[in-house]
Formats: structure tokens, C-alpha cells, sequence
């Protein structure tokens, strides 16, 4: 079976088709999300298994580290290919505020809810306060935006 793309869906499938017994190739034109897709996907193995210890921190806080990880992978196959890479601090204060939403909201209902509501409920709407705090903080910027507008509109006469 041959699996095109890296991303979520592909890796899915990839990890999919190889346990039910198919010989399966994945192929990505950025070499790069494999490796990185792959350390986010993991960061969720070690959230699971760290809820008992740390409750509804255990998501967040793996994610984080899984960022962390996967951007410096990322970061030094841009600096082997030749790319020029430059730290967008304002993007990780931005990721950082996401991570501070879902914190908030999972401490608050920890310390509120933490008797009458289950784990894996609270879980849930702390996962979804960084949903919502990803959209407000994360969003492309106006001129990100334009940008995107432009190569798209380039790629589709091309």
C-alpha cells in the first residue's frame, strides 16, 4: 500500500495498513513532517499516560513538549536543506498563551469540578479551551494572510 502525504491523516493510515499486515510506503515531499508528525503523535502516548499523575495538565503539557521537540527537528532539517530560519518570538508567546488558556480552564476545574465531574470529562474541556484558545491567538495575521492569498493564487495558474 502506498500512503501519500505525512500529515495526521496519512500517518494514520500508514500506521493503519501496517498492523493489519500490508507492506506499506509512505511517501511525503517534506521528509521533515514524517519525523515531526511523528514526535506530536508520540506526545499524545506520553499525555495519556501521564493523566494519572497529572490529570488534565497531562494533555497540555505533552503537546507542549512535543512541539518543543518536533520544531527543533524541524528547524535543524530547514538549517541542513540551506533554508534561513528565523525564531518567530511573538508565534511562540502566542503558542504560549494558547497553553496558558487550556492550563487556566483545566486548574479551575480541577480545583472546582474535580469532585462531581470525571477525569476524562474535565480533560475534554481543557483539550477544548486550547482548541479556542488556538483559534483566537494562533490565527494567521492580515499580512500572513495576503501572503497565503498570493501563493495560492499563483499555485492555481501555475
Amino acid at each position: 500500500m502506498v500512503v501519500v502525504g505525512g500529515g495526521a491523516g496519512g500517518l494514520g493510515a500508514a500506521v493503519g495498513a501496517a498492523r493489519c499486515g500490508a507492506r506499506t510506503l509512505l511517501v511525503e515531499r517534506y521528509g521533515f513532517l514524517v519525523i515531526s508528525n511523528s514526535v506530536l503523535g508520540a506526545s499524545l502516548l506520553l499525555g495519556v499516560a501521564l493523566i494519572p499523575r497529572l490529570g488534565v495538565f497531562a494533555l497540555p503539557i505533552a503537546n507542549c513538549v512535543g512541539l518543543v521537540i518536533a520544531n527543533f527537528l524541524v528547524m535543524g532539517w530547514l538549517k541542513r536543506t540551506g533554508i534561513v530560519y528565523r525564531l518567530d518570538v511573538s508565534g511562540v508567546l502566542r503558542v504560549l498563551m494558547t497553553v496558558a488558556v487550556g492550563l487556566a480552564v483545566g486548574s479551575l476545574l480541577e480545583l472546582e469540578a474535580g469532585r462531581w465531574v470525571a477525569w476524562p470529562v474535565r480533560v475534554a474541556i481543557a483539550s477544548l479551551a486550547c482548541v479556542v484558545g488556538a483559534w483566537i491567538f494562533l490565527r494567521p495575521s492580515m499580512d500572513e494572510r495576503r501572503m497565503l492569498d498570493f501563493f495560492a493564487a499563483r499555485r492555481r495558474t501555475a
